[in-house]
């Protein structure tokens, strides 16, 4: 009897040790994880970019990324090719810059959190110092001037600043004989920083920027006075410095008032959202600058744009697609590609346990290449936190964009004269 009860406990006891070994096992691979955060808007102004497109593609990215097994990297430290998980941590933020402060602050210091994604600027311009004090760097889908003035830790990979998307559409302008130009937006955030870099810039080209720059509220009900009041200048071009609800009505209410060949909308604002929902007839022959691969054109030189359609309709199967076709949709996808490049780096050279915001930083201003898909690979650096100094004009037809020109680089705006708009807009 006393042999059998040892027995028993010694087998007790090897089958509790065993159960230790395998929970300590388990937890340490359950450790292998990093944080990315990402601030949607899924409720309120920009939920239209956002909602059905930009979410689905940047989480998309993410599962893809672990249903593989996660980052595979070679850890300097343990010289063993491992694996790491990536936890995605996201709330709605309900297009409030006070909310997305506030979820970003209440998961800055969880273990492993390395880098926060977004899309709208004011987001990004109010977040700034806070990543800078916490060292996350920030990658955003948007690319106003107070974000990157001075450069810190608010990174653009995919987007041209502002300013130079400015700088092209005026050169763009005098190339095809057009002399003025009048915008309607809002006094804030990107409508300001595009109407202050054309009121900058316009002297070099000889065009005039028709003043005051009507303004609208964040969701305008109704343009059609604003727009009578642009129509009575008779300008060349009719500028809506605006994305998100607010561009559906400007272009419903320029087509009742005869001005959809006058409009040309900005790069972070031409889109087929609004376009269909303002309707895809009425908007046929709009114009826009194109950042990314948009047009049928592009598709062609790029098919890999195709495969990510297809593998967020496995994940999210209403997701508006082609992604391509939705602003939104495409950047979503390269932001969170970028970011994942960016932590592979970080972990590549110092290691899981060593693995911080500063080292994805220090990847970021490494001046490496980092692919996005939708764009042409991208540099960034300490001194230059936006990456993307190229596009083209494009054009609505047929319900699809089409390519109008070349790509063109663009002209690298300087801080000084950076500085030098910013205090334009502060007047």
């Amino acid at each position: 009897m006393k042999k059998t009860v040892c027995f028993l406990l010694c087998v007790l006891l090897v089958f509790c040790i065993s159960l230790g070994l395998a929970i300590s096992e388990s937890s340490a691979a359950e450790d292998k994880v990093v944080r990315i955060i990402s601030l949607p808007d899924m409720t309120g102004m920009y939920s239209v970019v956002w909602v059905g497109a930009a979410f689905d593609a940047l989480d998309t990215v993410i599962r893809e990324t672990n249903e593989k097994g996660g980052i595979k990297y070679h850890d300097p430290v343990t010289n063993k090719t491992e694996h790491v998980k990536i936890k995605h941590v996201w709330e709605d933020t309900g297009g409030k810059v006070d909310r997305s402060l506030s979820i970003f602050k209440r998961h800055m210091n969880e273990p492993k959190t390395l880098t926060v994604l977004g899309l709208n600027s004011l987001d990004a311009e109010a977040i700034k110092p806070v990543v800078k004090e916490v060292k996350i760097p920030a990658l955003w889908t948007a690319c106003s001037l107070k974000m990157h003035t001075p450069p810190e830790w608010v990174f653009s990979p995919i987007s041209s600043i502002y300013s130079e998307q400015m700088y092209a559409l005026l050169d763009w302008m005098k190339r095809h004989g057009l002399k003025s130009i009048a915008t309607i937006g809002w006094n804030a955030g990107a409508s300001w920083s595009w109407h202050m870099s054309l009121k900058y810039f316009a002297p070099q080209f000889g065009i005039e920027v028709i003043e005051p720059m009507e303004i609208l509220p964040f969701v305008p009900m109704d343009t059609s006075i604003q727009l009578r009041r642009i129509k009575s200048k008779k300008p060349d071009v009719i500028f809506p410095a605006l994305l998100s609800k607010a561009l559906v009505q400007v272009l419903k209410d320029s087509y009742k008032l005869g001005l959809m060949d006058r409009l040309v909308l900005a790069a972070n604002g031409i889109d087929a959202v609004p376009i269909k929902m303002a309707g895809e007839k009425k908007c046929n022959g709009v114009r826009g600058q194109i950042m990314g691969t948009m047009t049928v054109e592009d598709v062609r030189e790029n098919p890999g744009v195709l495969k990510a359609d297809e593998i967020v309709k496995k994940h999210y199967p209403r997701c508006r697609t082609p992604l391509r076709l939705n602003l939104g949709g495409w950047a979503g996808w390269s932001i969170s590609e970028v970011a994942i490049q960016a932590v592979k780096m970080a972990l590549e050279e110092v290691g899981y346990e060593k693995v911080n915001g500063q080292a994805v930083y220090d990847v970021l201003t490494s001046g490496v290449k980092l692919d996005t898909l939708f764009t042409k690979p991208v540099v960034l650096s300490k001194d230059v936190t936006y990456g993307a100094h190229f596009g083209t004009f494009g054009q609505w037809r047929d319900g699809d964009f089409h390519r109008l020109e070349d790509w063109r680089d663009y002209k690298i705006v300087t801080e000084k004269e950076h500085r030098e708009i910013i205090k334009m807009m502060g007047k």
